[in-house]
């Protein structure tokens, strides 16, 4: 990327903006799916941001290495992008408090079930030496069985 043309770093630029859009959108589709209980796992926004987000990161890098020099473009055209980037940056930070809360409530659904199982495990007893379940019998009935009340 040497000694481009102004209207070639404008172009880029165009490219830049056009994919932060997309990755907005779909950060913004994402996040609406995530409000409404969608594991984060089940859209199909995944697969598209780690796509989009490769494809910046090349560009972030070659702004970085200063092959894309930014001050080279078109003011407006820098303007844009800016405000594109913080559109962009709103999204993600709801992204990321959108995913922590549904990593939670996987969580805790995950420690309930395992709290039923341990419990259900509790409530038939043990298993003896040979392999066979012992007979647990509950306290409260343990003193019932063969009385008439």
């Amino acid at each position: 990327m040497t000694s481009l043309t102004p209207d070639q770093i404008d172009a880029m630029v165009i490219r830049i903006v056009t994919l932060i859009d997309a990755m907005t959108e779909v950060i913004r589709e994402e996040n609406a799916l995530l409000a409404e209980g969608v594991p984060a796992s089940r859209t199909e926004a995944v697969g598209r941001k780690a796509s989009l987000a490769a494809e910046l990161e090349q560009w972030t890098l070659a702004v970085r290495e200063r092959k894309l020099r930014l001050e080279q473009a078109d003011p407006e055209l820098r303007g844009w992008m800016k405000r594109r980037g913080a559109d962009l940056q709103a999204e993600m930070n709801e992204n990321v408090t959108r995913l922590e809360a549904a990593i939670q409530a996987s969580r805790r659904r995950i420690e309930a079930v395992m709290r039923a199982m341990r419990e259900q495990v509790t409530d038939r007893g043990g298993y003896q030496a040979n392999g066979r379940m012992t007979a647990h019998v509950r306290p409260a009935t343990a003193g019932m069985q063969g009385r008439l009340v």
